[in-house]
């Protein structure tokens, strides 16, 4: 029997990224975000419209989801991703904001539906 060594292949994948936004705009617009391992990913596929929308998260946490490309052989992510969506996301402490959410949790809901609701505003901060 023979191993054969295919090298590095290659891969697409989608992502979410969670990080700083510390620039956008550009020739080519596209936008720099900071994670919290300090990688800086390029993220291109936008218009120059997105990069005006963008512009008011600079230096703000945000969420996005975006196609990169995986190295197989080493798992290193090509940080040259491409923009596919915007997530909603809300930089407020979330230990707190959770803990104020769990003691609620007894008496407010009815049913997981309506569970699910709550932590959907949570996270977009149109809470009550």
């Amino acid at each position: 029997m023979t191993d054969y060594d295919i090298g590095d292949v290659i891969i697409e994948e989608r992502r979410t990224i969670y990080g700083k936004m510390i620039n956008v705009g550009g020739k080519t617009p596209n936008f720099h975000l900071v994670d919290h391992t300090n990688t800086e990913f390029v993220i291109g596929g936008i218009t120059e419209k997105d990069a005006a929308d963008l512009a008011n998260k600079l230096y703000r946490n945000i969420g996005v989801v975006v196609d990169c490309k995986i190295h197989t052989l080493t798992m290193e992510i090509d940080t040259r991703c491409k923009f596919i969506e915007l997530l909603p996301y809300d930089d407020r402490n979330w230990l707190e904001e959770s803990a104020k959410f769990i003691s609620t949790v007894p008496s407010i809901f009815s049913s997981t539906a309506e569970m699910h609701e709550k932590l959907t505003e949570i996270r977009r901060g149109t809470t009550k």
